[in-house]
């Protein structure tokens, strides 16, 4: 499905409908994020930017990977009386119950970038938006499709840094990202779950060393694309190179170095995202009908072999 078109959501979010009770300006939203890096960062600034000259108050907090403290800052919002929680659950189902007491006391629940389980969501979420999950695998797999083509004489060694074990959007991008090679064209010889920069640097190391054939990585997320460059380069593996999903201005620096390790990412315009969930909530508060049907944000892509486009994004967060 498209994304939510701006228009409506600005309009929505500037005037509210008959049946509501608040004016714009009135509004608190609660935010959780998942856990602190650059990505999110993008999430957080499209939220704070979309609310600009409207009113709406912003409560963001961070759950830092852990669901008793995800259930704690809900629970705080519910106290506190928020009118709405923006939440990236940590887990498709042991996030449902804290999700569950804040409905009950009454507060409209939006996801975004992640959800809770199907029924769950069903039930309880008056709105998702993410990106296309599996088709940021895939923009990211066509890369490494023609790179092993053209580099790799039709055959690679992969080894995968994930985070689909602890996310079922990593899945997703995984799916993709297989989709778009050849039958027969590739090995996944290693994967290790390592989504975070700190855990992915020696996991990818490791990788490094076990299976000396390896001459490709692929980073479900920006953590392990990161990791797994910085890696590739520190352990001076000229012949391995780097896939990636996410985009921020780490990345597009490693991506603008000489003789990159990282070569491709299919990234998130998580700014968009971000700003769009909150238009979402806004829209939802006002009396829109709640949207029950995932809203997709398009991959973007960005290439070591199109400089421009990277300096282009670091300028544009200057």
């Amino acid at each position: 499905m498209a994304a939510v078109g701006a228009s409506l959501l600005l309009a929505s979010a500037c005037a509210a409908t008959a049946g509501s009770n608040k004016k714009d300006g009135d509004y608190v939203i609660g935010v959780t994020t998942l856990f602190s890096s650059p990505i999110i960062n993008e999430y957080t600034r499209g939220m704070q930017e979309a609310v600009q000259g409207t009113g709406v108050t912003l409560k963001i907090n961070t759950s830092d990977s852990d669901v008793s403290k995800e259930a704690s800052l809900i629970d705080t919002y519910i106290t506190q009386h928020v009118d709405a929680i923006l939440v990236d659950p940590i887990s498709a189902n042991g996030s449902v119950p804290a999700i569950r007491r804040a409905v009950n006391a009454g507060i409209t629940v939006l996801c975004y970038d992640t959800c809770i389980e199907d029924s769950a969501r069903q039930q309880l979420i008056k709105g998702y938006l993410t990106s296309d999950q599996e088709g940021l695998g895939r923009t990211a797999g066509e890369a490494a499709a023609k790179y092993i083509t053209e580099k790799l004489g039709g055959h690679a060694k992969i080894g995968i840094l994930s985070c689909d074990a602890s996310y079922a959007i990593c899945g997703q991008r995984q799916k993709g990202f297989e989709s778009a090679l050849a039958p027969g064209s590739y090995d996944i010889v290693a994967k290790q779950e390592g989504y975070v920069v700190d855990k992915a640097k020696p996991l990818a190391s490791d990788m490094l060393t076990a299976h000396p054939e390896l001459n490709l990585i692929f980073g479900q997320n920006e953590g392990s694309a990161i990791g797994a460059a910085l890696t590739v380069k520190s352990d001076q593996r000229a012949g391995v190179h780097v896939f990636g999903i996410d985009i921020t201005t780490v990345i597009a620096d490693l991506m603008l170095q000489p003789d990159p390790a990282l070569l491709f990412t299919a990234g998130q315009d998580a700014g968009k995202l971000g700003a769009d969930a909150v238009r979402a909530t806004v829209a939802v508060l006002n009396g829109t009908p709640p949207v029950k049907e995932t809203q997709l944000i398009a991959a973007v892509p960005y290439s070591a072999d199109h400089p421009e486009t990277l300096r282009a994004y670091i300028d544009e967060r200057k």
